[in-house]
């Protein structure tokens, strides 16, 4: 008897699937201490900025050398520090989060600077000192991201790093799409702007599986007869 069926499958972690990590550190390495830019990080709240946190420390602990440097690293939303701090509640960490997670010390890590109001976004985050923002939301739709973006787009000595997927018709979009025109302008809430900055997608972070993990760990053991997986 033949049987045919379809199979779709999702993958889904406790912590994110990463790509690019390597990319992070050469990133901080060649803007943010050889050319002194604001590293921008656009960011989902909930999730994916406290893994942006972890790998960034991963990148600081690998260079202690880092720790004299006057970089800090700015948390900007109030969802988003709602987030982290409720990862950080050690309920969470015992019960949700992946092994790997644990110990690390990022919840209570110094560098880490917290801002939720919009005079300290004002006063701390849009100067010319190289920094890292971490801000959200991660397609710049809306939170202090968007502030960010204008304010931001238009100087030479600033990086926006899109830390995942940014969906079509979005401001994360619009200002990633730069990269490969020669007209470089986006409209933020109906006002143009020259884009002036550097823009990088070289960190591709996920909370589910893309086609190389989900046909590796999933179907990698599934013998298919006279069929194709799409």
């Amino acid at each position: 008897m033949k049987y045919e069926c379809d199979c779709s499958t999702e993958k889904f972690e406790r912590g994110l699937i990463s790509i690019g990590r390597e990319e992070l550190e050469k990133i901080i390495k060649e803007r943010c201490i050889e050319q002194k830019h604001v590293l921008f990080i656009p960011s989902f709240a909930i999730g994916r900025s406290a893994q942006v946190c972890y790998y960034l420390k991963q990148v600081f602990d690998k260079h202690p050398e880092w720790d004299k440097l006057n970089l800090p690293i700015y948390l900007a939303g109030k969802m988003l520090l709602s987030s982290f701090n409720t990862y950080g509640n050690p309920y969470m960490q015992r019960h949700f989060m992946d092994e790997e997670w644990s110990d690390t010390g990022i919840f209570n890590w110094g560098r880490i600077q917290k801002i939720d109001n919009f005079p300290e976004v004002e006063e701390k985050l849009i100067d010319s000192k190289p920094k890292i923002i971490i801000a959200s939301s991660g397609m710049v739709t809306g939170g202090y991201s968007t502030y960010l973006a204008q304010q931001l787009v238009g100087r030479e000595r600033v990086t926006i790093l899109m830390s995942g997927y940014v969906g079509e018709g979005t401001i994360g979009r619009a200002i990633l799409d730069t990269k490969d025109k020669d007209k470089k302008v986006v409209s933020i809430q109906g006002v143009k702007y020259n884009v002036r900055c550097n823009v990088e997608d070289r960190l591709s972070l996920s909370g589910h599986g893309d086609y190389k993990q989900l046909t590796n760990d999933n179907l990698s053991n599934i013998t298919v007869y006279g069929g194709k997986i799409y």
